[in-house]
This record gives structure tokens, sequence and C-alpha cells, in this order.
């Protein structure tokens, strides 16, 4: 991420909201902040409760846990591949997390699953970890780790090393498909009561995988390495008998089977999806726009390419027929008119409802990218030579690498409005001294683009800090990440967002909220499309930078606060080097646009997260 250290707080989060508390006292004297709710926004209404009901509140990890020996994190990416091929990868997150993590983040809450695939034993207090978060209704995947419950381990006579061996399935367990496979094993095998026996060691007879329940939650045990679903360099050092590695490579499918199976007893959602190719961008516009931009460019291409740190935009000429193959490093960019009408993008809607005099005049589209921030971050001559009156936008029907803070993964199916919007701001300038503010702006932006509009304004669309969208205060839909670097004398920032409009998956979409509305309350309410949602973002960005630039910062808040949720809300405040925790309550946004909390003593501080990527609103630090 671009930027200097002030911009560490700019950045999409997306896993679990706290669980504020809800007794709050009004805090005497405290008068930097006017709450301006409507009754009618404030309340839940039945289409609110309807929809949590049935929706996650965000897209839940799957959190892998490889010990402190994978330092190179070759063990953390073995279970990540296996993984990614048989889960929904539009469903879940996977993140590695460390053992100081384990103990000191707040990753409880979201964690659908934590796998542990490490090698080495885990001390008495993360072992206590573990165990909690089981008996709490937690979920638990081992794949040869030496953490157990309920079951001792136990040497298998005819073993003494790890071996290739064949191993059957219990049919009472998993009675959809009969699996014969070859595996890397353990020399162990288990012995335990009240457990549901996987699958066995064939000539032993003895289980290698075993589910167990423990209070609420359940965990499999494997000593089976079902994660090495390929050929595997140490596995030939291993055992070099052909035939025991040509059983190997063939029982690769029943190996993923196999895992597949335990995924679903563990209650995952299994649907593994194909990753999309990454298609080329098209350069939509009115043609002074678009021969601006290019006449700008001009003195900066090389063969028509202008080259960035980590990925080279190739501008195609109108009179080449041959359009260059699409990677992560190079993507082509289709200038020609004929080409661009077979867009999935409607040009049209978009300009009927952009109202900009700068912003989002001219619009990237890709079917699929890696991520639409990589157009913009990393790439200095392209950025730098955008003329002051070209506004730029990167719109994605589908992103595959989406970015979020701190490097978290951004799940961006089709169905959710992605882009990343160019902006330059005068560091001499109400928002050029105060830049934290535009990840408040762009969040804003994405609310009052739907609750503006007449007939929408009671849709409980909300604000969580720093830059989350949210229905209610439960259900996440979208977020924002802002990225900058410095050019001269301004600020050249780009505003990356995700809302999801129609997908359904993982969490509930805005035109879902939408018709519960209408069922609701009886009225008729058009559902958007996501060039209408993009203007209306675009033009809310655009009206709120320019009045914070010339009105400071109190009308903005004004219009903030009257969608966020935590006015008068206590979280905790880590002191004394993080060994302490001390209540606070949240009274708004100082100057510069950090959190701003009061102590119980009447102290007011501005904090910002730890830097844990669980939950933004837990363990922050002055």
């Amino acid at each position: 991420m671009l930027g200097a250290s002030w911009l560490a707080g700019f950045a999409l989060t997306k896993l679990r909201i706290l669980n504020l508390t809800s007794s709050c006292t009004k805090v005497a004297g405290v008068n930097e902040i006017s709450i301006l709710r409507s009754s009618s926004a404030s309340r839940l209404t039945s289409h609110v409760s309807k929809a949590m009901t049935s929706k996650s509140s965000k897209p839940p990890n799957i959190l892998i846990y490889t010990g402190t020996y994978d330092t190179e994190g070759r063990r953390f990416t073995e279970v990540k591949r296996a993984l990614s091929q048989v889960i929904n990868l539009h469903s879940y997150v996977i993140y590695r997390i460390y053992e100081q993590q384990l103990t000191t983040h707040p990753w409880v809450e979201n964690t659908a699953l934590l796998v542990l695939g490490n090698s080495d034993s885990v001390s008495s207090k993360v072992q206590e970890v573990f165990l909690k978060y089981l008996k709490c209704g937690g979920q638990i995947l081992s794949l040869c780790s030496p953490f157990t419950c309920q079951v001792v381990k136990k040497p298998l006579d005819e073993y003494q090393e790890p071996f290739i061996g064949s191993f059957r399935t219990n049919q009472e367990v998993v009675s959809e498909v009969k699996l014969h496979f070859s595996a890397l094993c353990q020399p162990y095998y288990f012995e335990g009561e009240r457990v549901n026996i996987i699958a066995e060691e064939e000539t032993s007879q003895r289980p290698v995988i075993i589910q167990i329940s423990e209070g609420s939650g359940n965990a499999v045990f494997s000593l089976v390495h079902l994660e090495s679903l390929a050929d595997n360099g140490k596995l030939v050092s291993l055992e070099q008998d052909t035939q025991n590695l040509k059983s190997l490579r063939e029982s690769s499918d029943a190996r993923r089977k196999m895992l597949l199976h335990i995924l679903i007893l563990l209650k995952l959602s299994f649907k593994p999806l194909k990753v999309p190719e990454l298609t080329p961008l098209f350069l939509l516009g009115n043609e002074l726009d678009k021969q601006k931009l290019m006449q700008s460019l001009r003195s900066s291409l090389e063969d028509g390419i202008c080259k960035g740190n980590q990925l080279s935009l190739h501008f195609v000429a109108s009179d080449e027929m041959h359009i260059p193959n699409v990677t992560e490093e190079k993507l082509p960019v289709i200038c020609h008119e004929e080409n661009s009408k077979a867009v999935s993008f409607n040009w049209s809607t978009y300009q009927k409802y952009l109202k900009t005099k700068v912003l989002g005049k001219v619009v990237f589209y890709t079917d699929v990218i890696t991520s639409t921030q990589t157009i913009f971050d990393g790439n200095y001559t392209f950025t730098s030579n955008i003329p002051e009156d070209v506004g730029m936008v990167v719109v994605a029907g589908q992103q595959v690498k989406g970015q979020g803070r701190g490097g978290n993964v951004w799940l961006s199916p089709s169905g959710c409005l992605m882009f990343s919007l160019h902006v330059k701001i005068p560091f001499a300038s109400n928002l050029g001294r105060r830049p934290p503010y535009l990840q408040h702006i762009a969040s804003l932006a994405a609310v009052e683009a739907i609750t503006s509009q007449p007939g929408y304004e009671d849709i409980n669309i909300r604000l969580k800090w720093p830059n989350d969208v949210y229905f209610g205060n439960k259900i996440k839909i979208g977020g924002v990440i802002v990225t900058s670097s410095a050019t001269d004398n301004m600020l050249s920032a780009v505003m990356g967002m995700g809302i999801n409009i129609s997908n359904t998956e993982p969490t509930i979409s805005v035109n879902e909220i939408i018709s519960q509305y209408n069922s609701d309350r009886g009225t008729d309410l058009k559902q958007l499309t996501m060039e209408e949602m993009l203007a209306r973002t675009v033009n809310k960005i655009e009206a709120l930078i320019e009045d914070f630039q010339e009105n400071g910062s109190a009308p903005f808040l004004k219009k903030y606060y009257n969608r966020w949720l935590h006015s008068e809300v206590t979280v905790n405040l880590s002191v004394n080097d993080m060994k302490d925790k001390e209540e606070v309550m949240i009274i708004g946004l100082d100057e510069f646009g950090f959190l701003l909390v009061q102590t119980k003593s009447g102290k007011l501080l501005s904090v910002q997260p730890d830097g844990n990527t669980f939950d933004m609103l837990k363990n922050l630090i002055a």
C-alpha cells in the first residue's frame, strides 16, 4: 500500500463486527457531536430481522495455523491450495494465523473453520484457546497436527516413520461415496471413546481419520496428509517405491473427495469455483476526454506500453487488429470504439446518471481483473499523466485477488460493484491536511447513493468505522480501501470500493434489501443496476469532497453521524503496552479523521486499530 504512515487507517475490513456493549452512559459536557438519527432509520424493522435470520453477518474466515517451523510459509501454501480446490471461494476467506495472534487477536467470532497443519507442539496456553474455541461451537480440522482431544495417538506396529499406505472410508460416516485411496500417513492410529471413525488404515484396520464432538463444536483429526493432493518432492524422499508413488498420484482425486466430505461433516459450503481468466480493459468515455487522456500519456508510452512497477498497461490503437495476451503483469487496453460495444458495462446508463464535473468521466472496464487497485497503485507514470479535468475510474465485473486492509482478501464475485476511483487533492487544502477523511467520504458516498433517492431514505444502510457499509448493525454489504502517493503538491489517492448489489452470497445484497423493504412497506422501489449505483456513488464523492474543501469537516460530520453505528458506545482500549484494557466511550471522529474516545476520567483520546486484521474496534491503541 502506498502513502505515508498516517494512511495506515485507510482500509477495507471484512471480518466480524464487535459485540459492542448495549448499556451506554451519556458523557456530561461533551458537545462535539450532534446525533441526528431518524427513528425510522434506527429501528430494525421486520425486513431487517428476516434478512438477519438467513444471512451471515460477514464472509466467514478459514484460518490455517502451521506452527513456528513454517517460517517460509510453504506448509501454509500447501494446505491453502488443497482447501481452495474443494471450498466455495466466494463464501470464505482463507488467512494464515500465527501463534501470537491465537492468544491476542479477536479471531474466534468470525471463524468458520480452524485448520491445524503444524508439525511442532503448541503451548498449553494455545491448547486452551483451541479447546475453548471448540467447546463454544468452533470447527477444527487437524491435518497431522500434534493437537488432539478425547483421543490418544498410538504407534502402528508395522511402521516407524511416515509411510505411503492404503486407506478405506467408514461407510456409516461417509456414505455418499465408497473411497479407497493412497496417501502419506503418520505412523500412528487413534484410540478413544465416543469417536466417529472416518477412515482406517487398510492393513491394520486402525482408525487414522476420526471425528469427535466437544461441547457444541466438532473436530476432525487426521493422521493422513489429505492436503498433499499433487506430486510433492518430500514424498519421493520418503518412499522410492515406484508402485507406491504411482498409487499416490492416482489417488489425488480420491484424497480430494475425502477432504471434501470432511468439510461437509464440518458444515462448510463446498461448491468449488473455477477461477475465471483475466480479460482486457476497455477505454470508455466521450471522444474529447479519451483524446485528452491519450494525448497526455503519449510521451510516456513505449510501443504503446505504460510501464508500472507490477502491472503495465498496453494501449491497443484503433488500427491494431491483434489484441495482446492478458497477464497479471501486462494488461491490454482496447481503445477503439467498435470493440467497446461488446462490453458488459452499459455506458449509456452510466452516462445518464453521472452528474460530475470531473470524477469518473473516463472508465476502464474489464470483466475479470486481479484487483482494480492495481491499475493505479505502483503505476506513477500512468497516474501522474492523468489530466486534471479527466477523472478516471476502473470498474470490474469480477476480481480474483481483491485487496483489503493489511493484506486482507476482499471477496469479489459477479454481482458486486467493484471499482477504484482516482482523485487528486492539493495538500494545501482542508482535505489535503486531513487525508484520513477520504475513507469516510467514500463510505458515506456509497450509503447516500442509495438513501438520498426519494423513497429510499428509511432503508437502514449504515456505516461502521473505519470504512465498512452495513445493513442494520449486523450484516456487511461493502467496504472501502484508500491508497495514496504524493505528487509534487498533490495527494494522488485511489478510492477502492466493493458493494454487493445483486449477489446472494455470502451475505445479503442491496437489491435483496430493496425487495424485502418493498414487501415489508408495500412500496415499489426499483432495484439498482451496477452502472446507476456507480454513477450515483461517484456523484456523491465529488459533492462531498467539494463541500469538505469549501466548508471543512462540520457539514460532513453532520451527515456522517446520521448514518454511523457507534455514537456513545463503549469499547476496550489497550494500555500499558497492550497488557491491560480500559473501557472507553466512542465520541466520534477527531479533527484529522481518527476515532475519538473518552475515558472514564473524561480524557479525550484519538485512537487507531492495533494492527489486527480481525476487528478494527477491538484492541484499540492510543
